[in-house]
């Protein structure tokens, strides 16, 4: 799971920075020139933040090759980080600054939660944001929003049929109202009660 998260962090990296070519430029010019900064909120404290640790590693972890290998067209790719805490607010806190006061040429979030409180702001500023945000109701919800994982749609079908072919026949589901667990909820009860009409 930890190499998956850090594996897919790079991706969406890479494409952010427009995937990174062979050093073109001298190394000495690189520092002379305005680095790419790229926003990254993600849950550093809370519940979360193991997650978004590993997300973070992943995103340092890319950026470190980016430049090892001359940057993009020259410049370096800047991580200007924040905690989200995978709270709502607390993320429409952090992207104001980072796009108001960071100046940040795009934006990476680590949440489902954060990544839709802050997709109003990017989709005005017109910034290419990209997710690690599995909720559904992502899907679609901005021109220049994208995400890097599966919808929680696609996961939930088998684990359903597993656990009815199992025997299972009850379900109950706990979650904290938040966009995520709502999701993953909802997609698992719906696939066992299709499981269950078959």
């Amino acid at each position: 799971m930890k190499q998956t998260l850090i594996t897919i962090t790079i991706i969406a990296l890479l494409i952010i920075s427009g995937c990174a070519t062979q050093n073109t430029i001298p190394t000495e010019n690189i520092a002379e020139k305005t680095p790419i900064k790229i926003g990254w909120i993600g849950p550093l404290s809370g519940p979360s933040a193991l997650y978004g640790q590993v997300e973070l590693n992943g995103a340092k972890i890319s950026a470190d090759r980016i430049n090892a290998q001359g940057g993009v067209n020259g410049r370096n790719v800047t991580l200007v980080i924040e905690d989200g805490k995978c709270d709502a607010t607390t993320a429409v806190t952090a992207a104001k600054k980072l796009i108001e006061v960071e100046n940040v040429d795009y934006m990476m979030t680590g949440c489902s939660v954060e990544s839709m409180a802050v997709l109003p702001l990017t989709e005005q500023s017109k910034m290419f944001l990209i997710a690690m945000a599995g909720a559904d109701s992502f899907r679609g919800a901005g021109k220049y929003a994208f995400r890097v994982v599966a919808p929680l749609s696609l996961r939930y079908p088998k684990l359903a049929k597993f656990a009815y072919s199992r025997g299972a026949r009850k379900l109950a589901v706990i979650t904290d109202g938040k966009e995520w667990a709502t999701s993953n909820a909802n997609n698992f009860k719906q696939s066992f009660l299709s499981a269950a009409d078959r």
